[in-house]
């Protein structure tokens, strides 16, 4: 199931006519635009969030704080520790807040998009489903507008709700936000590219090759694994895209946004599945320990009762979780299905071989050019 909203704004770049060219003057000052960007963007997206709490906008300020978080890690060889390390443990804080609301919604989703079952009381307990799923998100959201608005590990993070008043320090008095440090005695001759996008392409390689492609159902660990660390690569190209080339990055960055997409839908049918065992053990561990307190007042000398006092498990509840979870099974074995036939594809293509070639000539390999030509 594909996410509500998956539009974001154009990712800002390194402006140059090819990776070998950049120079640490011109690259410092386009690097600190595109921090400084990111992290307006954020800004912004965190003041849209408390006047506009719904699932576009929690999806919007997760994109925002992720892209600037992966920002932060390409650029991470270039900066000073000192600047960037408490900054990205704070974001790292701010998504894991929101993680659980997010799955919330996409699940809700996915149980609205499930085809209705013929059986009544079967239709009645995804109904009973979707409510359990509801109230959920209803704590939630109240859970986290109040970190939003009070919470004091907000007041803590590196980038105040109000722009224009800064940042107050725990004892009231104002705090310029940070600015990007960068070490130009990082560079040590080699071209940007090569010095923070070589590490993230090997890494997706080393993940990739921990993925089980011939046994789906052992997969959920490493997929997400490899989604994050695909997610990573992408954004890093996207800031180099003019500089590596527009023209030619278009059906790579294409490819790892299919990829993406399939590994996150992957992700959101493992997590949905999860959560509906955790849902119908917790009815079954509930059901036996009502039958044996039932057993013990029925059977015990001081309080014999004739009939049972609880409710015996409900059948049609267990049906409904076994209806979500096939429907569900099915819909990302097909996600997994595209997602091993598109990395096969790029196993022919030699595609870590041909971008780690392109990251330190800095120039394009002629199979990449030929896809942009097509």
């Amino acid at each position: 199931m594909a996410p509500g909203n998956t539009t974001s704004k154009p990712a800002p770049r390194i402006k140059s006519a090819r990776a070998g060219s950049l120079n640490p003057v011109s690259f410092l000052g386009e690097a600190q635009k595109i921090l400084l960007g990111r992290q307006e963007s954020f800004r912004k997206e965190l003041q849209r969030i408390q006047k506009e709490w719904s699932p576009d906008s929690i999806h919007d300020v997760r994109v925002a704080c992720r892209r600037f978080r992966s920002t932060l890690r390409v650029f991470a060889p270039m900066l000073d520790p000192a600047f960037s390390l408490p900054i990205d443990k704070a974001l790292k804080r701010f998504m894991k807040k929101f993680n659980t609301l997010r799955d919330c919604d996409v699940h809700i989703e996915l149980l609205d998009s499930i085809r209705k079952p013929s059986l009544r009381r079967t239709q009645n307990s995804i109904s009973n489903l979707r409510s359990i799923f509801h109230g959920d998100k209803e704590a939630l959201d109240g859970e986290l507008k109040a970190f939003i608005d009070t919470s004091g590990e907000f007041a803590e993070f590196p980038f105040h709700k109000d722009v224009e008043v800064g940042r107050r320090r725990h004892d009231g008095a104002l705090q310029a936000d940070p600015v990007p440090i960068f070490l130009e005695s990082a560079f040590n001759g080699l071209t940007v590219p090569t010095k923070m996008l070589v590490p993230e392409l090997e890494e997706v390689k080393r993940r990739q090759s921990e993925v089980n492609w011939l046994k789906p159902s052992e997969s959920d660990e490493s997929l997400h694994s490899l989604r994050v660390q695909i997610k990573r690569l992408r954004y890093g190209f996207e800031i180099f895209q003019t500089s590596l080339g527009a023209r030619e990055t278009g059906p790579l960055l294409a490819r790892l946004k299919k990829i993406q997409d399939l590994l996150g839908w992957i992700h959101d049918c493992d997590t949905l599945n999860l959560r509906l065992r955790t849902l119908l053990l917790s009815r079954l561990k509930e059901s036996y320990r009502a039958t044996r307190r039932d057993i013990r007042g029925r059977l015990g000398p001081s309080h014999p009762s004739p009939k049972p006092k609880t409710k015996t498990f409900d059948g049609s509840f267990q049906q409904a979780i076994f209806y979500v979870f096939r429907r569900v099974s099915r819909q990302r074995g097909s996600y997994f299905s595209e997602a091993r036939r598109i990395f096969i594809h790029l196993e022919r293509m030699q595609w870590h071989e041909t971008l780690f070639e392109w990251l330190v000539s800095g120039k394009c390999p002629p199979i990449w050019k030929k896809l942009a030509e097509a």
